[in-house]
């Protein structure tokens, strides 16, 4: 397995890897109708509009992308903090180390970018990702630690954890 820095032209592969996540992930957790519609390239906009505000980084085994991460400087204007944005691995490969080890990069990338700690958020329905994020360092945060939003007519809430870099 390799980790390597995306370029542009691997947003369809992106946008690929964090559906097929999502759908395997988040049944139960978001509304099915959603999930059942979601296509490969769904999140190819917010890749391409993203793109120069972070940093994205690819898991690949043999040629084939199987995860993908999004970091970079918090998306909150008045934090000094890394932020971790997306972390999807497909399916076939949780529990695997995967996720950890490009959680290890992007720690390792945010610490190299002067940062002393990150943050992310994680749906509080989540648990496999609650937990491998506890695995990887991070720690529930207590300050501005949930976030509420309307999501296709759920409401979802996301935990803030935090990381010391």
């Amino acid at each position: 397995m390799t980790i390597r820095h995306a370029t542009i032209d691997d947003i369809p592969i992106m946008s690929r890897v964090m559906a097929r996540s999502w759908r395997a992930a988040f049944p139960g957790q978001l509304p099915q109708d959603f999930l059942d519609t979601l296509q490969d390239n769904y999140f190819e906009p917010r890749f391409h509009e993203r793109r120069t505000e972070c940093r994205y980084l690819i898991a690949e085994e043999n040629g084939d992308a199987i995860g993908v991460l999004a970091h970079n400087k918090a998306y909150a204007d008045d934090s000094a903090d890394g932020e971790i944005w997306l972390c999807y691995v497909i399916p076939e490969y949780w529990s695997q180390g995967i996720g950890h080890q490009l959680l290890s990069a992007a720690k390792n990338n945010l610490r190299n970018m002067g940062y002393t700690r990150a943050y992310l958020y994680v749906l509080d329905t989540n648990e496999r990702a609650r937990r491998a994020y506890i695995r990887a360092g991070f720690v529930r945060c207590p300050e501005n630690a949930v976030k509420h939003h309307d999501f296709h007519g759920a409401k979802l809430t996301d935990e803030r954890f935090v990381v010391t870099l």
